[in-house]
Formats: structure tokens, C-alpha cells, sequence
């Protein structure tokens, strides 16, 4: 998926990706301030799931795009199986967080959730870059590495 000649999705992970790997330190933040950092986890929270989606979107229309062959083939079902679960998980988080808006009533699990999810964002996101850096995914020229 192009806009004005660009690919969409290289455009649009950063922000999910920066939202969800902020939100544990936010997470933290809000045990000892919360009214403050509650707001801005459920706001990086909602953001990114808002996003992602765009993003994910946006990624199941680069592959059909990308070389055919079984290296890139099976690093892009590796990313997006990775970044799909990752979407559900912090979608699950919101509608939790949704219910009552506080961290109070599930706060050790729901940080701990997060930070997990995170890690596992951050995962993700690196098979998302070796899709670009080493297979010259979303881009014109197709690279034979």
C-alpha cells in the first residue's frame, strides 16, 4: 500500500511501536502518580492500537508484495504472526483497562503484561527491520541477499 508513492507501513510502525514500548515505564510511573500517568498509559495505549491496526493493515497489503522466496517468505509470516499477537494482546489490554480505567484493581498484572509485550514488540519489530534492511522489503529495487 503506497501513499504518494511511499509505503504506508514503513510510515506508520513507529508510532504503535514507540506507544507500546513506552507504556510499561508509564505503567510504573502511574503506581506512584497515578491520575497523571494513568492518563498517558491509556492514552499511549489507545494510540497504539489505533495505529497498529492502520499498520497491520498496511503490512498484510506489503506482502503479497514482497521477492517470493522462502527466506523472506518465512521471515514475513515470523513478523506478522509476531506483530498480529502483539496488536490482540494490547487490544485486550485497553478493553481491561477500558472497564474501570484504573491500574488499581490489576495493576503487578497488567504491568507485568505490558512489559512482556513490549520485549516481545521489540522482537518483532527487529524481524520487521530485516524484512527492509536485508531483503529491501517496501522499497522499489529488490535486493538478492
Amino acid at each position: 500500500m503506497r501513499l504518494f508513492g511511499h509505503p504506508l507501513h514503513p510510515a506508520v510502525v513507529h508510532f504503535p511501536l514507540a506507544c507500546w514500548v513506552l507504556l510499561p515505564f508509564s505503567d510504573l510511573a502511574a503506581l506512584y502518580y497515578a491520575t497523571e500517568f494513568e492518563a498517558a498509559s491509556l492514552f499511549l495505549l489507545t494510540s497504539g492500537v489505533a495505529i497498529g491496526f492502520l499498520a497491520l493493515i498496511s503490512g498484510m497489503m506489503d506482502m503479497t508484495q514482497l521477492p517470493k522466496r522462502d527466506d523472506v517468505d518465512k521471515l514475513s509470516i515470523i513478523h506478522s504472526s509476531i506483530m498480529a499477537t502483539v496488536w490482540c494482546a494490547f487490544a485486550f489490554f485497553l478493553v481491561m483497562r477500558s472497564q474501570d480505567g484504573s491500574l488499581a484493581d490489576h495493576s503487578i498484572y497488567l504491568i507485568a503484561a505490558s512489559w512482556l509485550t513490549s520485549i516481545i514488540t521489540i522482537i518483532g519489530g527487529w524481524f520487521g527491520a530485516e524484512l527492509v534492511y536485508k531483503h529491501g522489503a517496501g522499497s522499489h529495487a529488490k535486493t538478492d541477499h
